[in-house]
């Protein structure tokens, strides 16, 4: 393929993308097993505020809807921002999160088989998704910069760009036999796409921009805000375990918060990062 039938290639995709997010309310599938384990888990109707937040948290999409039903006007009259998985499931109810949940995770099932070679990279992605939450909520309990609430769905959400891109990729049939340039793509446009899926999804707008500046050099983002503590959470992910960053950051003149001093907290914190995220993944978790 020339240059410039890629070009054109990634610009009819992109259309085509555009074109999708105007519809809203888009269902793509995520991680399948984590879908059954969350649709198994929400049969039960004695979960606690806190049990309940945690089987949610299993499922990235669904995390987002239900904090994006929190957030609307049926259930959010105020109009103040509900920021975190539990918080939104307090406020929306066991009932209201059944039926939505068992709408999306049985749509997502029906679609599950359309990602195709794009498997294992979509369980990838869910459980960096997942270690980035804990990573999150870790650092945002001993710094104090942000919820650590917030800094976990934060997390859970900030790839669902990866999600949606990897599927609506093989629907596009010039690029279905081309997967190279399905990751290239993706990994180039996920953190945009990203921020627009928030956005539609009428997400607070200050985590919608957390999201789409989680790839970027922490040092250029706002000391002690939501958007530097995701950069630095996705850098210590195991995913980035062995990224070279610059760790110069001298935290007392700027507030900024290093990957170094987060590392060392994350080493700190270990026991309590591995008992997180074994409760987060449930089912879903790898054998070993």
């Amino acid at each position: 393929m020339t240059e410039t039938t890629t070009r054109d290639t990634a610009f009819r995709f992109f259309q085509d993308i555009a074109e999708d997010l105007t519809r809203g309310q888009l269902v793509f599938p995520t991680f399948l097993q984590a879908s059954a384990s969350v649709r198994e888990a929400l049969t039960r109707s004695d979960w606690s505020s806190t049990e309940l937040a945690q089987r949610v948290s299993r499922e990235p999409l669904l995390s987002a809807r239900v904090v994006s039903l929190a957030n609307s006007t049926a259930h959010n009259p105020s109009g103040a921002e509900i920021i975190d998985v539990k918080s939104a499931c307090m406020r929306v109810g066991h009932r209201a999160i059944r039926s939505l949940a068992a709408t999306l995770l049985v749509e997502q099932a029906a679609r599950s088989k359309e990602l195709g070679f794009f498997s294992v990279q979509a369980r990838d992605i869910w459980e960096h998704s997942l270690a980035v939450a804990v990573i999150g909520f870790v650092l945002a309990q001993h710094t104090g910069r942000v919820s650590p609430d917030e800094a976990m769905f934060a997390g859970l959400v900030h790839d669902l760009g990866h999600f949606y891109l990897y599927w609506r990729a093989t629907q596009f049939e010039a690029l279905a036999g081309e997967p190279e340039r399905i990751r290239e793509l993706v990994h180039d446009w996920h953190a945009a796409i990203g921020h627009q899926l928030m956005l539609d999804m009428n997400l607070p707008a200050g985590l919608a921009i957390a999201c789409e500046e989680h790839e970027n050099d922490p040092g250029t983002l706002v000391p002690g805000s939501l958007s530097e503590l995701l950069c630095v959470a996705n850098l210590c992910s195991m995913a980035h375990a062995g990224t070279v960053v610059d760790e110069r950051t001298d935290e007392k003149d700027s507030g900024r918060l290093s990957v170094a001093r987060a590392r060392d907290l994350l080493r700190q914190n270990s026991a309590t990062v591995a008992s997180l995220l074994s409760a987060l993944m449930g089912a879903g978790a790898p054998s070993s």
